[in-house]
């Protein structure tokens, strides 16, 4: 099953060339998709994604459209549950999905300063995240979000430039 849910994701990607044209990912992004229940992604991400980060909502700006389009893909699936992404994700055409994921992974980033494995944790949440805590079996988060946490490939997402509460 998960075989086939990959290859329909892959699928829908390989008709980007030919969809952008009837759904404008800046315009579900900004204003919300065809369906009023789809409501505009900058309510809880903010304009530019950078997330809100008072109240939980992450940061997506320039995350794998890949990555994007699979999360809300679970959320529309009810594998994934959240009280405001479960309607939004529900009222989304896979047209504007794709459209409104690659919108999202072209939003600008801010510059994230470099920390590999070499710096030197200096409090508990850097010591996770450079050495992991391997008495309780947690793994450095570097291992796996790569250095500076700024993701790997799109199955590890970027957690640089993410609020405390969405972490947590």
């Amino acid at each position: 099953m998960k075989f086939i849910q990959k290859m329909t994701y892959l699928s829908l990607f390989s008709l980007l060339p030919f969809v952008s044209s009837a759904a404008d990912g800046e315009k579900v992004y900004l204003k919300g998709g065809d369906n009023p229940m789809a409501i505009a992604c900058m309510t809880c991400h903010g304009v530019n994604g950078e997330g809100l980060a008072l109240a939980g909502y992450p940061n997506i700006a320039g995350k794998p459209a890949e990555y994007l389009s699979k999360q809300i893909y679970d959320f529309k699936k009810e594998d994934r549950k959240h009280p405001v992404m479960d309607g939004v994700a529900a009222a989304l055409t896979d047209e504007e999905i794709v459209a409104v994921s690659q919108y999202m992974q072209a939003l600008p980033t801010p510059a994230i300063p470099e920390i590999t494995r070499a710096t030197q944790p200096t409090d508990l949440g850097s010591r996770l995240a450079l050495r992991g805590d391997w008495s309780r079996n947690i793994p450095e988060c570097v291992a796996c979000h790569g250095p500076s946490g700024v993701g790997v490939g799109t199955a590890f997402p970027k957690l640089a430039g993410q609020s405390e509460l969405y972490i947590v």
